[in-house]
């Protein structure tokens, strides 16, 4: 590495407010980065830099199916971690920013009942 991630990415992680991850989070974001190479490499794409929305959005809804809000989003942070560590490699790969780097990762995590789909949120016009 030869860079610094942007503060705006380290501040809406919370990276400043821990240390270091453990060896244990590591390896399981270690392991989703290889799960998702082995995925695009099954629909065909070979180098990350080809990786298009739709990949991104495809595999989002294949990796949150089934889980929790929480882990959800933690899955899609390690994601995106992917894409910020190459901007900081001397020899970027060229992957492409993750949808919910701009649109906001809400809409990419499951309800709070475990079920795919948007926020989950009442109203705050209504009464509970």
């Amino acid at each position: 590495m030869d860079g610094e991630l942007r503060p705006t990415y380290i501040r809406e992680r919370g990276f400043q407010n821990r240390t270091r991850d453990g060896v244990l989070s590591m390896r399981d974001n270690i392991l989703q980065w290889l799960k998702f190479a082995r995925w695009l490499d099954r629909q065909g794409v070979s180098q990350l830099s080809d990786c298009t929305m739709e990949h991104w959005k495809a595999y989002a809804a294949k990796c949150t199916s089934g889980c929790t809000r929480g882990h959800a989003q933690t899955v899609l942070r390690w994601l995106s971690d992917l894409w910020a560590f190459d901007q900081l490699s001397i020899s970027p790969c060229g992957v492409t920013r993750p949808p919910w780097e701009d649109e906001g990762i809400d809409d990419y995590l499951p309800a709070d009942t475990g079920e795919a789909g948007g926020r989950t949120r009442p109203s705050r016009w209504t009464r509970p």
